[in-house]
């Protein structure tokens, strides 16, 4: 039986891809930190690698936002096959801690904490898409909500980590989704035990061909669950989105709702990574997002809108595409 968050790359398969990542916020310092854990097995040749990668961003001088990225041989590691645990020299990822460092030219960071008080996320709507071949990319949301606690050195400013708020996500297949984006918030405003996720993404088939976008979002409400991923909701909701703007809608018997994700470009920076045919992709990133969400519950045979949450600049989000938007500044690439 698979295990959530376990790794799934096996030794000597080409054309595979996986990655961990950690994203977090000190409002205080108005800074995040995205922390990125991957491993990537081309299709062609066999040069299974590690990279580790962060990104900082600053909220009230982007400018100044960077990016660092490494790539290790494989030898320099250690991957836990069926276990949550990859050791890239000093660094390492596993279940409640992680711990790095990184430097370049410029800058250099490093990070030391644990992960409590876990709430976990969505995944896809049914296990046994786990154990097929479509979605060629799996996800998970293993940490949707949590607490770290611990420290992080940005160059010589070191800050203390004190119930900081944390998601860590999980992303394995063949292949990466052609173009999707995700996007996650725990921080309304007047609202602080709400969170929300929302995915959606298509896959290449052949030639040019491309599946439809599918869309899946989970909402938790004080407590309640809304997952709208099954069956139903796949065929019902929708999205429409550029860069930097991302409307949606979602359904299922009981409730729907609607809203949307959006960003400033100055507050956008984006990164290259590899897919496993070694064609690039760009994650325009930001995790001062805003979003407007309103929750519909049925009555009878309508729906009836219950509540509206809001947030301003509190959001992650991502838009992931084959091309970099001219607008935003590229922080790294990934080898």
């Amino acid at each position: 039986m698979r295990q959530v968050n376990h790794a799934q790359w096996i030794l000597g398969v080409r054309g595979f891809h996986e990655a961990y990542a950690v994203h977090f916020s000190i409002p205080d310092k108005k800074i995040s930190i995205s922390l990125y854990y991957t491993l990537l097995s081309p299709d062609d040749v066999y040069d299974p690698h590690f990279n580790l990668s962060c990104v900082i961003n600053y909220q009230d001088e982007p400018q100044n936002s960077f990016g660092i990225t490494k790539k290790y041989d494989l030898k320099e590691g250690i991957f836990g096959s069926n276990a949550f645990f990859i050791r890239i020299k000093e660094s390492f990822i596993k279940d409640g801690y992680v711990k790095g460092k990184l430097k370049d030219s410029k800058h250099s960071i490093e990070w030391d904490f644990k992960i409590t008080d876990i709430i976990a996320g969505q995944s896809l709507p049914y296990n046994f898409l786990y154990n097929i071949s479509i979605p060629k990319n799996k996800l998970e949301t293993p940490v949707l909500d949590g607490s770290i606690n611990g420290t992080v050195q940005i160059d010589s400013q070191k800050i203390d980590l004190n119930r900081v708020k944390v998601v860590q996500n999980h992303l394995w297949g063949p292949k990466m989704h052609h173009q999707w984006n995700w996007g996650y918030c725990n921080q309304f405003d007047g609202n602080p035990d709400v969170i929300f996720e929302a995915f959606t993404g298509r896959q290449k088939l052949f030639l040019n061909l491309e599946t439809p976008d599918i869309s899946i979002f989970y909402l938790n409400h004080r407590g309640k669950k809304y997952q709208f991923n099954k069956i139903e909701s796949l065929i019902l909701n929708q999205s429409d989105y550029h860069i930097g703007y991302w409307h949606f809608k979602a359904e299922t018997f009981n409730a729907k709702i609607e809203g949307f994700f959006e960003s400033e470009y100055k507050d956008l920076g984006a990164v290259k990574i590899k897919d496993t045919d070694l064609s690039s992709i760009f994650l325009h990133q930001t995790s001062y997002g805003s979003l407007k969400l309103d929750l519909y519950t049925r009555e009878g045979w309508s729906y009836k809108k219950t509540e509206s949450f809001t947030s301003k600049e509190g959001c992650f989000i991502e838009f992931a595409n084959r091309y970099k938007d001219p607008h935003v500044n590229l922080l790294y690439e990934a080898q």
